[in-house]
């Protein structure tokens, strides 16, 4: 079902039947795996979202049922905030809190994205963000020139750092240069 109000409020509900196979046993979290088997599961949704030609935007994707034979809780709050045609961003956080036969985790992504338009066909993006479940920060930033829809040329930054509570730890940067062009062979 979905409502949509003038002020450009929305609500959106459904429920969604999943049917999941696993073929080999996996670990999940820590110490909490999933068996192999047909998963047949239900989860009821609600999404609540305001007007995202404003100023300053909110919205939040809630999930709750059924997840590999047990149980989750997730809930996705997003914020944007728009300056004109020239920057946006948003912060956000993915938690989800599952209940399985196997036991119990608690994870959260949280991501901050922010970009700034040079011109409609110009900009940069970063985006950063951390997964608690694997204590792993990364961050991606892009200068984009495109020529037409989805060519042109791309710089892209891309740095892993993971902790594993160690203060001094793994890290993985790349660089690419990438660039493309679309042409009428005919």
């Amino acid at each position: 079902t979905h409502w949509e109000f003038r002020s450009g409020f929305q609500i959106h509900t459904g429920t969604n039947l999943v049917k999941e196979g696993v073929l080999e046993k996996f670990e999940i979290a820590d110490s909490v795996f999933i068996s192999t088997g047909s998963y047949d599961d239900q989860e009821l949704q609600i999404m609540i979202m305001t007007d995202r030609s404003k100023p300053i935007s909110f919205s939040s994707m809630n999930r709750i049922g059924g997840f590999f034979g047990g149980n989750r809780v997730n809930v996705t709050p997003t914020i944007r905030f728009r300056y004109k045609d020239k920057i946006t961003s948003e912060f956000s956080s993915n938690y989800n809190h599952v209940k399985l036969p196997g036991g119990n985790f608690t994870t959260n992504l949280i991501r901050a994205r922010i970009t700034y338009a040079f011109t409609p066909k110009m900009y940069i993006q970063s985006l950063i963000q951390y997964n608690s479940r694997s204590d792993q920060w990364s961050m991606n930033g892009r200068f984009t020139w495109q020529q037409s829809a989805a060519t042109g040329l791309y710089l892209v930054y891309n740095h892993i750092q993971d902790y594993d509570g160690i203060p001094i730890a793994s890290s993985t940067k790349s660089f690419v240069i990438k660039y493309s062009y679309l042409f009428d062979a005919l």
